[in-house]
């Protein structure tokens, strides 16, 4: 009967200390571009939807220049400053 030697694992901090795994570099092609082969071409972008912005005001204040609005559109959360410039002065001769 035949013993052998029981094998251990590497403990956990040498496993750690060992570093981050390498990857294999993502292949280059014609154009040099990660993964963009002769074969495969780059996958189309998503369409973007398209909406018209619901603005809605989310503060707003008078300043020098006019008054300027925060406002927010109610669909996809888009925002945007807005300023109302105050009216021209008349002047009386």
């Amino acid at each position: 009967m035949s013993t052998t030697a029981p094998t251990s694992l590497p403990s956990r901090a040498a496993r750690i200390g060992s570093g981050p795994a390498t990857a294999a570099p993502a292949p280059s092609g014609h154009d040099g571009a990660p993964g963009n082969t002769a074969h495969t071409s780059p996958a189309p972008a998503p369409p973007r939807r398209v909406h018209e912005h619901a603005w809605h005001a989310e503060s707003s204040h008078p300043t020098s220049e006019g008054i300027v609005s925060y406002v927010r559109c109610a669909r996809c959360g888009a925002r945007r400053v807005e300023l109302r410039p105050l009216a021209p002065r008349v002047s009386r001769s």
